[in-house]
This record gives C-alpha cells, structure tokens and sequence, in this order.
C-alpha cells in the first residue's frame, strides 16, 4: 500500500515546497480515499459460499468478515432457479431452497459463471433420481 500512497505524496510535498500548500489536504484525502477502498476490497474478498450435495441433502455455508450461516435442504426437494435481470444491466439472480424457501447465491460471480454453476447444480441435485428413473 505503500508504493501506491507514495507518489500523492511526493505530488503533494513538491506542490508544498512551491508554495501551493492547498493541494496538500488534497493529496492526504486522496491516500486516505485508497486505503479506506483497499480495507473494503479485501474485506468483501473474504465472503464465500460453500455448496456441498450428498445422498440425502444439499448445504450451503455461507461466510463472511462478520458472520457465518448454514442452511441444509433435503435434497429430492431442493430446486435451482436462475432469474433473469430486470434489465441487460442487472445480473440475474441464483436461488437454491425447496418449500418455498429461498436464498440467494453467487452474487459476485459473472453472468456466464452463475450461468454455468446453475447447470451443474441442477445436475447434481437431480442426478440420483433421474437416474433411479431409468
């Protein structure tokens, strides 16, 4: 964080030493503005989801800086929807529950990602009944 505080402040000291002394603060609050943005990216780094399916259930484990939950839905029952934005420039939106329970997962993946993780949830959730069909 260093090399990138740096350089405003040499900016700022130079200003400084020519007599511009009001760009100083300006400098101070543009380090400020960069750490303050750097602790929220690595703080929002930290959120995971953990999706697991066994025989008998589906469990996710969501954790994040603050807190952690689990959910746990009984898998013949468990559905996977994918809801589409309300425009181009909204995400859609993952859901996995069952009895009319929901919630959502993968908000910070891209479009083709969830696009590609509801395709395989929706496989590995129904693979053993699909197949004790046949």
């Amino acid at each position: 964080m260093a090399g990138f505080s740096l350089p405003p402040l040499i900016v700022g000291v130079g200003f400084l030493a020519i007599g511009a002394w009001p760009i100083l603060p300006f400098a101070g609050a543009e380090i400020l503005l960069f750490v303050l943005c750097f602790k929220l990216a690595m703080r929002s780094a930290r959120y995971s989801e953990l999706l697991s399916v066994d025989e008998e259930h589906v469990r996710l484990r969501q954790l994040s800086p603050c807190n952690e939950r689990e959910y746990c839905f009984q898998r013949y029952w468990t559905q996977v929807r994918l809801k589409p934005g309300v425009s181009r420039f909204h995400p859609s939106t993952l859901m996995i529950g069952s009895h009319g329970n929901f919630l959502q997962i993968g908000r910070f993946l891209t479009e083709s990602a969830r696009q590609d993780l509801t395709k395989r949830l929706k496989i590995a959730v129904k693979a053993r009944y699909h197949c004790s069909l046949i």
